[in-house]
């Protein structure tokens, strides 16, 4: 099926080698070595599957060179997603030459995803993030982006001080009855005060003016993928709806119903788009992720 005449299904093939934990390279009916022959779409998740491990990747190396080097964006976002989750030795002086490189918005912020995540293995990295972080503006988007990778490491402690903030809340926060106003970020959740514990109702979410510009700016970087993406016109527009919603009044509910659809429709149907991962940015900005 990797080898189809048709580029939609031969990508799709790839695709569902990359949710088969038993499934890799062997299994695409494609020669690698033919990967330039292939259209943008197809060679973004060949890259993907080439890089999703470091075994393959290591192996590969001269393909992950290739693409980093590849003229189309969807080729080149689709290896640096492949890259997010995989380290090896020898793999950081190719990351931070393409990072600084890059003219692409969207590869680059693939880019510092993967070094966020793999910060413990590199110390390169760690002080590549750490100058890009110190260089946004307080409460900007791509700060926001990296916090949320960094979650649960030593590293979001280290961006936290640069920020000048330690408090996860970063707000006051007031009860009065059963409503809540929390201003901030905040790590969503079931809450309970003498019941049943619910998502939402009667709970009041404000978030903080510098999170909503983040999450409107996600917001309208979705919106604009939803228009390039190759997908069912109706879902396209069941989504844009939502977006345009919750761009216009960013609240939790909103938000909520973008992120339900994205997961709704799943990444089989997103495949090959940024959509699905805007989406897991937005979902950990609003505090669903």
């Amino acid at each position: 099926m990797g080898g189809h005449h048709n580029n939609v299904v031969s990508q799709y093939s790839i695709w569902a080698i990359t949710e088969n934990k038993s499934l890799g390279l062997e299994d695409l009916g494609i020669d690698i070595r033919n990967i330039e022959q292939q259209p943008p779409n197809v060679r973004a998740w060949l890259f993907r599957l080439i890089a999703m491990t470091p075994e393959d990747a290591e192996q590969n190396f001269e393909f992950i060179e290739l693409g980093t080097q590849d003229p189309a964006v969807e080729a080149r976002a689709g290896l640096a997603l492949g890259l997010r989750d995989t380290y090896f030795d020898g793999i950081e002086a190719l990351v931070l030459d393409w990072f600084t490189s890059e003219s692409d918005t969207e590869v680059s912020q693939h880019l510092l995803d993967h070094m966020v995540r793999q910060c413990s293995n590199c110390a390169n990295y760690e002080a590549m993030v750490l100058e890009v972080y110190e260089k946004e503006p307080t409460g900007s988007s791509l700060r926001q982006r990296m916090e949320a990778a960094a979650a649960g490491s030593s590293l979001y402690g280290k961006f936290k001080r640069m920020d000048g903030s330690l408090d996860l809340f970063r707000g006051a926060t007031s009860v009065t009855n059963n409503t809540f106003n929390v201003s901030g970020n905040i790590q969503g959740g079931a809450v309970s005060l003498g019941g049943d514990a619910t998502n939402f109702a009667p709970t009041t979410i404000h978030y903080s003016p510098q999170t909503i510009e983040a999450i409107q700016s996600e917001l309208s970087m979705l919106e604009s993928e939803l228009h390039q993406a190759n997908i069912n016109a109706r879902l396209r527009r069941e989504i844009v709806e939502h977006v345009q919603a919750a761009r216009a009044d960013p609240g939790p509910e909103k938000i909520s119903k973008v992120i339900m659809v994205v997961r709704q429709a799943g990444e089989a149907v997103l495949a090959g788009t940024a959509i699905w991962e805007i989406g897991h940015v937005i979902a950990k900005l609003a505090g669903f992720g």
